[in-house]
């Protein structure tokens, strides 16, 4: 049923479009309360009746996602062939009308912090006040732990060489590689590159150690792409740990809002002369 794909979908952190029919008069392919999920891929589950509507549904499903705003449909058979809202006909075969809404389903995103140290603590408590889930992975016993990370929706302890086999990433995950030596950080650096669904890697460290870091991982045929922020946050002049948290946390929230990094002041003293 579309509810159980729903479900599974909202697990793996994956958006997609309920299409549900709200009305529904005369002959229609299905009548009210029947839905469909329409994945970001336009991959379908169950049916609001097919041919042309449900064609139509599924390539104004894209602009839903694109947008997050719900879209109402309307369509009415005038002759043989279906009316759409925006002038749009198509051939139709039943003799009502029917209205279809379409209301994307966004998951919310999660910070998964590599290292639980002090700036991945100061993130950690960062993402509490933002109401952003996190998740903490260190191979340290003493600096994964519940008491460190009381917040955190989930703390793994285990080696950074099988991160991929103890922790599930999404295409929400915003992954943040802050461990304890430049080994580890290229052990992290590599497993999380492949993993194409992670929209955002950033990596702490100065930009000759992140070089060489990319420079030896290419070697080996993983590539660096532009979900990579290296050296991590934006340039506001950090030192402490607080301040090179808060400077990560800012980066995420201009990509995922589409933000820029720039101030938001006016040049008052024009404006009064």
């Amino acid at each position: 049923m579309w509810i159980d794909k729903a479900k599974k979908l909202m697990d793996k952190g994956s958006p997609f479009v309920i299409a549900t029919v709200v009305k529904a008069q005369g002959s229609t392919p299905r009548g009210v309360g029947a839905r469909m999920i329409v994945s970001a891929s336009g991959e379908t589950f169950d049916t609001i009746g097919g041919g042309e509507v449900e064609k139509i549904v599924i390539e104004r499903s894209k602009t839903v996602l694109e947008n997050g705003k719900h879209e109402c449909l309307s369509f009415s058979l005038k002759g043989d062939r279906w009316l759409v809202t925006d002038d749009i006909y198509v051939e139709g075969m039943c003799g009502g009308s029917i209205e279809i809404l379409l209301e994307a389903v966004l998951p919310k995103i999660e910070v998964v912090i590599f290292g639980g140290g002090h700036i991945g603590s100061k993130l950690a408590d960062l993402c509490h006040i933002m109401e952003i889930p996190c998740r903490i992975y260190d191979n340290r016993n003493e600096f994964a732990s519940i008491d460190r990370f009381p917040y955190a929706k989930k703390v793994i302890c285990a080696p950074y060489e099988v991160l991929q086999e103890k922790i599930e990433l999404t295409d929400s995950s915003f992954c943040v590689v802050l461990t304890h030596g430049h080994v580890y950080d290229h052990v992290v650096l590599k497993a999380l590159l492949p993993q194409k669904q992670v929209p955002y890697i950033g990596m702490i460290g100065s930009k000759h150690k992140v070089g060489a870091i990319i420079e030896n991982i290419a070697e080996g045929g993983v590539l660096p792409d532009n979900r990579l922020y290296s050296p991590i946050g934006l340039n506001i002049g950090w030192r402490r740990p607080q301040e090179i948290a808060l400077a990560i946390m800012a980066e995420i929230q201009a990509v995922i809002s589409g933000g820029t990094p720039s101030h938001c002041r006016i040049d008052w003293t024009e404006r009064i002369q």
